[in-house]
């Protein structure tokens, strides 16, 4: 009779003498998340290699993820104010698992701050204690960019009420940053109605570029505190143009340093046109997309690009309802009547089918976004060719 101890040394005889052929192997790692990645790089150096090659990196099954600043609260005795607590970092997917993340850089207390400022190919653009960081929240590699001491024209070092985005730029093989500032507290008068574009290669050492912006951020504060829409490999915003301030989208071409106007929707849903009191562009499924909401809050027509650049295919895609507040769609979640909103201070789960909406709770704790998530991606991009400030 067969032991187990045979049975044992049988089955490692027959996996030892099993031989896939490499690209079936590689097709396999590609589907894998990156997290499995990560620990398959110790397996042998010719995984190691593989996993590790710049190529392969960028052609894994990319796996969408939302990242979130939150301030965990507590309230006072007399229950009518909060007192902030520490702040969290938190990553959610599709299937509603939350992952606590550990702060990335060292900050001077509980209470700092991160704004993301855009992602492109799994790499987060952010800012905390008067710096900019690029991160791979996947890998766990950040680098520091730039501190914003002398950049901005600004008496502070925050970049509250800005536009910005992170792109690439596939001709020079180069990430490009991007931060457009409309500021109204600068010290000279004269500048407060001017935009100033600042725009960064990161694959040399790092100077800012600031370059022609003849438009304004929208001053609506919900609409203006946005990362661009990164679409078709460009970063796309909605600003304002001329005296009337009419509302426009416009792109910035990567290669050239230049904006450009880009096709809106013929009409809105909502009466009132585009004079409403929220507008956000955002990215579903590989297209262009815009949130409109009404004058009441109470839905939100979700508009989308179905053929990239031609006006005629703004069509609407969804709309949002019996949930009040100006809810932005992220990603779809395991269902795909399920969608993942968030209205800049709670994350919750949308049925479109339905009309049906549950809360996400991201700890046992009370917390608050410090705004909207930003959706990334899981890559295995490395950050390691930054050159330092």
């Amino acid at each position: 009779m067969e032991t187990t101890v045979d049975m044992e040394k049988e089955t490692k005889e027959f996996l030892v003498n099993i031989h896939f052929p490499e690209e079936i192997i590689i097709e396999i790692l590609r589907r894998l998340p990156v997290r499995i990645l990560m620990q398959f790089k110790l397996v042998c150096k010719p995984w190691n290699s593989l996993i590790s090659d710049p190529t392969f990196k960028l052609s894994t099954k990319r796996r969408q993820r939302a990242i979130m600043c939150t301030t965990q609260i507590t309230e006072k005795f007399d229950g009518t104010h909060f007192d902030e607590k520490r702040k969290m970092l938190y990553s959610l997917d599709c299937e509603l698992f939350v992952q606590d993340l550990p702060c990335p850089v060292k900050v001077p207390s509980e209470r700092y701050t991160i704004q993301f400022l855009g992602s492109c190919n799994g790499l987060l653009l952010f800012c905390t204690s008067g710096c900019i960081y690029l991160w791979n929240a996947s890998t766990r590699c950040c680098r520091q960019l730039h501190q914003l001491n002398g950049l901005m024209k600004r008496s502070s070092y925050h970049l509250f009420g800005i536009a910005s985005g992170l792109c690439f730029n596939e001709s020079s093989n180069d990430y490009k940053a991007v931060i457009i500032d409309t500021n109204p507290y600068v010290e000279d008068r004269s500048l407060r109605v001017s935009s100033f574009v600042y725009v960064a290669s990161l694959r040399r050492r790092i100077e800012w570029t600031d370059i022609n912006f003849p438009y304004k951020l929208i001053r609506n504060q919900r609409t203006t505190l946005a990362s661009g829409a990164l679409v078709n490999g460009h970063l796309h915003w909605l600003v304002e143009e001329g005296s009337g301030n009419e509302t426009v989208i416009v792109y910035f071409d990567e290669t050239t340093n230049q904006f450009h106007k880009f096709p809106m929707p013929e009409t809105t849903p909502h009466e009132g046109g585009f004079a409403t009191p929220f507008l956000r562009l955002i990215v579903l499924d590989g297209c262009i997309c815009m949130c409109i909401s009404g004058s009441n809050f109470r839905s939100n027509d979700i508009l989308i690009m179905r053929e990239y650049g031609v006006k005629e295919s703004w069509t609407t895609l969804f709309r949002i309802q019996g949930i009040q507040g100006c809810f932005v769609p992220l990603f779809s979640s395991v269902s795909d009547d399920d969608i993942l909103v968030s209205n800049a201070w709670e994350i919750e789960v949308y049925n479109c089918k339905n009309n049906s909406s549950k809360k996400i709770k991201l700890s046992p704790d009370r917390e608050l976004l410090d705004g909207y998530p930003l959706v990334y991606e899981e890559t295995l991009e490395s950050v390691d060719w930054v050159q330092q400030d």
